[in-house]
């Protein structure tokens, strides 16, 4: 069985071989305008665990289908570098994927088997998400925005914000209408979860980080021209600290 030691070791330096590119285009940091909170209005922001982000899932079967086609970005997994035709190939299922400062810098797509291998990489890069506010980040909080969801690109659109520490177990009316994200810049981590009730796959968003077009990450494997992404995929959300 690899170590913890290794296995880190192994995705850092498979990260930092790929260095050298622009941010990827699918990722952004926040933007500065501010904007309004805005509850859900038909649904309750409930108190989140961290346990419920670490959730394995069965990837559902689920298949749709998308009349623009987008280029994939390499998946690391396991500290190699994936495209979706391996992917599909080898008949990897992802439950969870992750953007953060590395995946951006690198203009890749990190992806974890299960929750076990994703804690090991973020308990060694310092970016462990937790439902209760750390001292640190506590007080710029009640100055800096929540994290927000669109149901267009590009932050366009109707909107919802939901602050670090909460979330949505069932989206109501925004069940699958989530097509951006601006990530909180008070917590850690922005999650959208696929089905209702925090169920199925995860994708990951960093502290900062916003992305302006979902269809950007597709969920693997996928099969052409039948191909699933993150776009209207959502069913319930959830913000850390």
């Amino acid at each position: 069985m690899i170590s913890k030691n290794k296995f880190l070791g192994s995705l850092l330096l498979a990260i930092s071989l790929t260095g050298g590119q622009a941010l990827a285009s699918s990722i952004e940091p926040v933007p500065d305008q501010e904007l309004e909170e805005v509850p859900l209005t038909d649904s309750e922001a409930q108190p989140v665990t961290v346990d419920l982000a670490f959730r394995d899932a069965e990837p559902s079967k689920e298949q749709s289908m998308e009349e623009e086609f987008l280029p994939d970005l390499p998946v690391l997994l396991d500290g190699k570098l994936y495209s979706a035709e391996e992917l599909e190939k080898a008949g990897i299922q992802l439950p969870h994927y992750v953007l953060d400062s590395n995946a951006a810098e690198q203009n890749i797509l990190l992806g974890f088997r299960d929750a076990a291998s994703l804690k090991v990489y973020l308990e060694r890069t310092g970016q462990m998400p937790s439902s209760e506010p750390q001292a640190a980040a506590a007080l710029p909080c009640w100055f800096r925005p929540p994290a927000y969801f669109f149901d267009g690109t590009y932050y366009t659109g109707r909107y919802f914000s939901v602050r670090p520490g909460f979330g949505y177990a069932n989206l109501g009316i925004w069940d699958n209408r989530i097509s951006s994200i601006r990530g909180t810049r008070c917590g850690r981590w922005t999650l959208l979860t696929e089905l209702p009730y925090f169920q199925g796959r995860r994708l990951w968003l960093g502290a900062s980080w916003a992305v302006p077009n979902l269809s950007s990450y597709r969920m693997y494997p996928y099969f052409w021209p039948f191909r699933q992404t993150w776009n209207n995929r959502a069913s319930s959300v959830m913000v850390f600290w």
